[in-house]
């Protein structure tokens, strides 16, 4: 049984008018082609994970020093124990009194170091490159 031209059809032909209603055809642009079902999707989303680059603002553990680096150095100065004094001293005038109690207390060097790290990591972009700075100027070989 296949339907016969005559019979109705529930999609109006073009030249037939309706009361009331008008049909009209839109081409989606070529933008909206590309997106998805919601409106923003083609949106760039902004995430903090493995895909960061090390140069992004903030690491995926919330400091401005990548974690990655941070224990290149701390295994550098464990392999070859040096002298990190000096870069304590270079950061004195960022720490505050309370932080400087903290890393005072702790006996190991390079736990200190560790803890530096930390703290500094999170203060700001400027006092993390202060640190890194300090770091390798006094630990040349660490580049």
């Amino acid at each position: 049984m296949s339907p016969s031209p005559l019979s109705p059809s529930p999609i109006p032909s073009p030249n037939v008018k309706l009361e009331n209603s008008t049909l009209l055809t839109v081409e989606p642009s070529p933008l909206d082609k590309n997106k998805g079902f919601f409106v923003d999707e083609s949106e760039p989303l902004l995430r903090c994970d493995s895909t960061s680059s090390g140069s992004s603002a903030l690491s995926r553990n919330g400091s401005f020093i990548t974690k990655e680096k941070k224990d290149t150095v701390l295994r550098q100065v464990r392999l070859d124990p040096c002298d990190l004094q000096p870069i304590f001293d270079d950061m004195l005038h960022i720490l505050n009194p309370e932080e400087l109690r903290v890393i005072e207390e702790i006996p190991q060097a390079e736990d200190k170091l560790d803890r530096l790290f930390e703290i500094i990591g999170v203060k700001s972009q400027e006092a993390s490159q202060t640190l890194l700075d300090s770091v390798y100027s006094h630990l040349p070989d660490l580049l």
